[in-house]
């Protein structure tokens, strides 16, 4: 999917960009800031994904939004057999490891109206390709507790006083608790080329440190 650059140094330099979100745009050729994309509307905000654990941008490729509770499931079904197996399908009753990875994150947990998920989980229907298959699908749960529904937020970022890096600031995972120095010097940045320095502070309680600021991480 396409989308345009745009320079995030505000000269208004723009080009066409057929990057996927996410990938190194370089830097803007009027001004030397790096670009960002643009995606003309279709982005809907940031969210972590409750099933894959991974964020990702809603209204971008196959994302969709809850309408009802629903919780994830594995339905047994045909598979596609191992080459040399001497047969093209075979009956699968137990999810695979990737599908029970994301099973055991989903245990005990029923997806709320308004919860903005990754990808499309619903079971196929006949006629759909692939009906029948073995596959790990969210289902309705009309009798859940709507207390115990889940709905994740929109993610919220803040900078890495350290080093300026975007973090999510929807918890408490990044935010430091007390006065710290970042335990690395120095960093990379997107769109730069080398390294730049670390404000090594000491920065206050309250403020944002990045995980490479707070484990480590050498360049």
């Amino acid at each position: 999917m396409g989308m345009t650059a745009l320079c995030s140094g505000g000269c208004g330099y723009s080009a066409p960009s057929d990057t996927h979100r996410g990938g190194r745009l370089g830097n803007c050729p009027e001004c030397g800031t790096p670009m960002r994309g643009h995606t003309a509307g279709q982005a809907k905000g940031r969210y972590l994904c409750p099933i894959t654990g991974y964020v990702f941008t809603f209204g971008m490729r196959n994302t969709c939004q809850l309408d009802e509770p629903m919780r994830l499931v594995f339905i047994p079904g045909w598979d596609y057999a191992l080459p040399g197996s001497g047969q093209d399908r075979y009956h699968r009753t137990e999810p695979a490891m990737y599908e029970q990875k994301k099973l055991d994150r989903m245990a005990g947990r029923v997806l709320g109206p308004g919860c903005v998920i990754s990808g499309d989980y619903r079971p196929r229907e006949p006629g759909d390709m692939g009906y029948g298959k073995a596959d790990i699908c969210l289902v309705p749960a009309p009798d859940a507790d709507p207390a115990m529904w889940f709905v994740n937020e929109r993610l919220i970022y803040k900078k890495c006083r350290g080093c300026g890096a975007q973090v999510i600031a929807n918890d408490d995972t990044h935010l430091m608790t007390t006065e710290w120095v970042p335990k690395r010097e120095r960093y990379s940045h997107s769109g730069w080329r080398g390294t730049r320095p670390v404000d090594m502070g000491p920065h206050k309680a309250g403020t944002y440190g990045c995980r490479a600021c707070r484990e480590g991480e050498q360049w």
